[in-house]
């Protein structure tokens, strides 16, 4: 009897085990709704962050521009059409052209019209302008402007040509030339062309001295040569003429006559000639009788100096008759 529950009171104890139990159910309940709402919030939220990263690095929302053209234009204007686009621009580096002028774009990538996202870079090459190439040596050139421009033409140059006075090269031939050695290809040389000696006038020498012709021509850059000669017109040591006359190249000699007086004359055969005769010889022939001795009117019979002896015009000839 004494072991014995009463019935009321398993009944309670049954009822009370039964709620304890029901209170526990619940709560487990609640928790594991609890963590799925926030593992469905991290799996929404971690495809939210995973959307927009792509979005970020594919830029699907960066509007795009098609590329412009810029070859051709300095790098300043083509670094400012670049950029008018929302691109970025960076040189990559240059290289030589003979179309392009330097410091002007060569070629760019990407190619114009091609459509680019905002913020893309646009790559640069830029012209550095003609290679420098060797420049033909001119010194041996004896064709005048036209054969050293065609030298200069052969190599890919253009030529100035001009004309100067030169009185140590040859008429055609090259004095100079500029630059030398290197230069742009396609670039201008400019070359000096000689056309001789410059052309001086002769002065007049004329009543002048060999020494005051020499004086004179020298003064004008040019060489006096003396040369004797008899005039009976122009008095003995002045200019009786001068070759050439005019103008002459600077350097040129001028040939210059100068008179020694009348020419010389014969003394003339008058042996048997009577006095009047002889004087009458004497006298055409320009000479004249000098001592006359012997018999007056005898003949001649001897002159001083002898027939044939040149003598100046005017001299005196000693007669003897016999």
């Amino acid at each position: 009897m004494g072991g014995a529950v009463p019935e009321g009171a398993q009944g309670q104890a049954a009822s009370g085990k039964t709620a304890e139990e029901g209170e526990d159910g619940a709560s487990g309940t609640r928790r594991g709704r609890l963590w799925l709402a926030v593992g469905a919030i991290v799996v929404v939220a971690g495809l939210i962050g995973g959307v927009a990263y792509a979005v970020t690095s594919a830029k699907l929302f960066v509007p795009s521009h098609r590329v412009p053209s810029v070859v051709g234009d300095s790098t300043q204007v083509a670094a400012a059409a670049v950029r008018s686009d929302h691109f970025k621009v960076r040189v990559v580096g240059t290289a030589s052209s003979i179309t392009v002028p330097a410091g002007s774009v060569l070629s760019q990538v990407p190619v114009p019209t091609q459509l680019l996202k905002e913020g893309s870079t646009i790559k640069l090459t830029v012209s550095s302008g003609p290679p420098i190439v060797d420049v033909p040596s001119l010194s041996s050139v004896t064709g005048d402007c036209n054969q050293a421009a065609s030298v200069l033409a052969s190599a890919g140059f253009h030529a100035n040509c001009s004309h100067a006075n030169s009185t140590s090269v040859h008429a055609g031939s090259v004095i100079s030339s500029s630059p030398q050695d290197r230069a742009p290809l396609g670039s201008t040389i400019q070359v000096t062309v000689s056309s001789g000696p410059p052309v001086e006038t002769i002065p007049s020498l004329t009543g002048a001295t060999c020494q005051g012709a020499t004086t004179a021509l020298q003064a004008v850059g040019l060489v006096a040569q003396c040369q004797n000669q008899y005039s009976a017109t122009i008095p003995d040591g002045q200019v009786v003429s001068w070759s050439p006359t005019g103008q002459a190249p600077e350097g040129s000699t001028v040939v210059v006559q100068v008179s020694q007086g009348p020419p010389p004359v014969a003394v003339p055969d008058i042996y048997g000639d009577n006095l009047q005769t002889a004087l009458t010889v004497l006298q055409n022939d320009g000479l004249q009788a000098g001592t006359i001795s012997g018999a007056g009117s005898g003949r001649v019979v001897k002159t001083s100096p002898p027939p044939g002896t040149m003598v100046a015009p005017g001299s005196s000839i000693d007669i003897v008759m016999g």
